[in-house]
């Protein structure tokens, strides 16, 4: 599947959640890292609701795996974006 397909599936998602309409349901895609040279890493604003997408490196060691998801989920909160 093409990433547009998945930023439109988790739109739905978010979408269907946010039944009032008001804004306050986001959505995330966490894609692993790949050889690829396009790493996937915005955030998008769509009918009044945030999608984010972010890139996990797994080739890491756990430690540093666990600092990545960490930094996107402190991220993530300070943006008031759940």
């Amino acid at each position: 599947m093409s990433a547009a397909l998945y930023l439109y599936h988790i739109f739905t998602y978010v979408k269907n959640q946010d039944s009032d309409g008001v804004g306050n349901v986001s959505g995330m895609l966490l894609y692993a890292k790949t050889d690829e040279e396009i790493v996937p890493n915005n955030t998008y604003r769509m009918s009044g609701n945030t999608i984010t997408v972010r890139t996990l490196d797994l080739s890491q060691s756990f430690t540093h795996i666990q600092q990545q998801l960490d930094a996107i989920a402190i991220e993530f909160m300070e943006t008031g974006s759940y």
